[in-house]
């Protein structure tokens, strides 16, 4: 039977990407909805004509984020029948417990892959049964006595090869080249943990990441607010998954990222790695200090 999907993203590029994903996981949809905020879901929600199947929501929303979404879906008659899967790039033992306990079926991390999509939704369509807390899995990468630089590594290059199909190419040094060029986007989070995390793109690598994202031909396809919107989202699954690893039964707090006028500027107070890409470069750089001690030397 094709699903009647809702999807519930701040980030517009997000909800085209989660629809996308989807489709390539093999679940037939016949109509796919979309909220930008757990109110606008809401409102939605109790005006169809037909039911919804499956809703797809993210957390860290304005207005109304997905645990008070699904507070408040679980007070409706009806509603709370509505299998929702939580799609978000807080991966802690802590938030996914919660958000179980509030009604969920299911987790899924960004960067969202077809294959975890499809084994979750499998699961959940199946039995709507709330699962156990899943185990953290090992950590590919260990912060060490080199700081943060192994982790952003591989946060970053799973992040942009899952997320627009992107390499990194290797790691640059000194003066970010293209600089004059680009696009910054800095978010702040704070919790267990208290901090920023700043990325910038050269324009040209943003455009054609953001084509990959989109699905479109090619960069010349995309507009300025396209590219803005994946920085964004990039921004913020990098910001979690480098969170996750730091301490994952923690609980965190994600700002909304922020487009910046100028480029992040460097400094020794924070962590900076600068990657050669396809078509540029790309710097991220992170201020973080956890609020009880952990094994983040040089972060």
């Amino acid at each position: 039977m094709a699903l009647r999907v809702l999807i519930v993203d701040d980030s517009r590029a997000t909800r085209k990407f989660i629809s996308r994903v989807v489709e390539l996981s093999g679940v037939e949809v016949s109509e796919f909805l979309q909220a930008g905020d757990g109110e606008e879901a809401l409102d939605l929600l109790q005006n169809q004509s037909e039911p919804v199947d499956l809703v797809l929501s993210d957390i860290n929303m304005p207005k109304m984020n997905g645990e008070q979404f699904l507070r408040a879906m679980r007070a409706v008659p009806g509603m709370n029948e509505i299998p929702v899967v939580i799609v978000s790039t807080d991966a802690t033992d802590s938030r996914r417990a919660r958000v179980f306990a509030l009604g969920a079926r299911g987790y899924v991390t960004k960067p969202v892959t077809p294959e975890a999509l499809s084994q979750e939704l499998e699961r959940v369509l199946a039995d709507t049964r709330k699962p156990e807390n899943p185990a953290w899995p090992v950590c590919p990468v260990m912060v060490t006595e080199k700081g943060a630089e192994p982790l952003l590594n591989s946060v970053t290059a799973h992040a942009l090869e899952t997320m627009c199909f992107a390499s990194l190419d290797g790691v640059l040094e000194g003066e970010m080249p293209g600089i004059e060029d680009s696009i910054s986007v800095k978010m702040h989070f704070n919790g267990d943990a208290i901090g920023w995390l700043g990325l910038t793109l050269t324009y040209e690598a943003a455009a054609m990441m953001t084509a990959n994202f989109f699905g479109e031909e090619g960069p010349e396809y995309i507009k300025p607010d396209q590219v803005e919107s994946f920085a964004g989202e990039l921004a913020n699954v990098i910001c979690g998954s480098v969170l996750g690893w730091c301490k994952h039964d923690g609980h965190f707090e994600l700002g909304m990222p922020e487009v910046v006028p100028d480029p992040m500027v460097t400094g020794a107070d924070f962590s900076t790695m600068t990657y050669e890409v396809e078509g540029g470069a790309i710097r991220v750089s992170v201020e973080l200090s956890l609020v009880e001690a952990q094994i983040v030397a040089g972060i």
